[in-house]
């Protein structure tokens, strides 16, 4: 039942792809805001890992799958980022179009990628795990996740930046959402609504890159 949920996960975020790529051609905007699309295919292969491990088994191909979706995360998941930065001046916010922003921006990225890749993802520690009829992975090692919370800080500022400009709270409260299971997480470990909450997010960051589109186009 577990690996069906994280199967509907998939399919929701293939739909999610086809929305972001549809909106960057369709308004023609080729630019670091598309980092989404990256994001978002690093997930579908996270949720697809994850939902096919217990048909792949335990095992040399599982281990290598999962270090592949470790890896995904750290050089990923910091672009969004750009997406932040963008999303702010599509709000016509003239100091997020400022030079020294974008290059404030860059380094960020560069930085938070270097961290997840030195704290984690050049440490693997691998073991196998079972849970809710789920067979994964996980990493063993304790660090502190440096990366994803400043990831989710940025966007979370980005968000009540864009409720206050463009009376739009989706995407401050879904970030929200996001970290609170992340706290609530680390008490009941279990990864299946967490990631349900991942979609949610990704889902609020989409429409959000939709609406503002929209209201460039009008």
């Amino acid at each position: 039942m577990t690996g069906i949920l994280y199967f509907s996960y998939v399919l929701i975020y293939i739909f999610l792809l086809f929305w972001s790529i549809r909106i960057a051609f369709k308004f023609r905007r080729i630019n670091l805001s598309n980092v989404i699309i990256l994001v978002i295919i690093s997930l579908i292969y996270e949720n697809a890992v994850i939902a096919s491990g217990i048909w792949i088994g335990e095992g040399n191909v599982l281990e290598a799958l999962t270090k592949v979706r470790y890896w995904l995360h750290a050089l990923v998941t910091p672009l969004l980022v750009f997406f932040g930065l963008f999303t702010l001046r599509y709000a016509n916010l003239q100091w997020a179009k400022a030079r020294w922003v974008s290059v404030v921006c860059y380094l960020l990225v560069i930085a938070l990628i270097l961290i997840e890749v030195v704290t984690v993802t050049s440490n693997l520690a691998l073991n196998v795990h079972l849970q809710y009829g789920i067979l994964t992975y996980e990493h063993t090692g304790h660090s502190t996740p440096i990366m994803v919370i400043t990831v989710s800080v940025i966007i979370l500022l980005t968000g009540l930046i864009i409720w206050v400009k463009q009376k739009w709270p989706w995407l401050f409260i879904a970030t929200i959402l996001l970290g609170i299971g992340s706290m609530m997480n680390f008490i009941s470990k279990n990864p299946v609504w967490m990631n349900g909450l991942e979609l949610i997010f990704m889902t609020a960051i989409v429409w959000t890159n939709h609406m503002q589109e929209q209201k460039g186009a009008t």
